[in-house]
């Protein structure tokens, strides 16, 4: 089964995504920061991450441009529900081109499910 890191700061979204995950077959690592990501994909390999995008620190921007330079073949998820500084719609919009699909918050479980699955064929 698919090797999947969840990458969020906020640890009950994070921790809820890998139990989905979890539940419906797939092996899940979470990292609670950027900089957590950026070591866990050094260290192991990933058929897809599924970042947040507004972070403190290294953000999901900062994620999704080290998975791009450090393993074509990793599927990305951005996720985001906007936050202070950027809305939700313009944080996805930046994406565009450097991710494979994209969720809004709140994530809804059958859509993060066949999203999940749609990229792992």
């Amino acid at each position: 089964m698919a090797k999947i890191l969840v990458v969020d700061d906020m640890h009950g979204i994070a921790n809820l995504i890998q139990s989905i995950l979890i539940a419906d077959g797939y092996e899940a690592d979470v990292a609670y920061d950027g900089d957590q990501a950026i070591k866990k994909i050094e260290e192991d390999t990933y058929d897809l991450v599924l970042t947040d995008i507004i972070m403190p620190e290294k953000d999901g921007f900062d994620v999704v441009n080290f998975v791009r330079e450090y393993s074509k073949d990793t599927k990305i998820v951005a996720i985001t529900g906007g936050g202070i500084t950027i809305s939700a719609p313009v944080a996805l919009a930046a994406l565009d081109g450097m991710v494979d699909d994209t969720l809004r918050k709140p994530v809804n479980k059958d859509e993060l499910l066949n999203c999940v699955k749609a990229l792992l064929v």
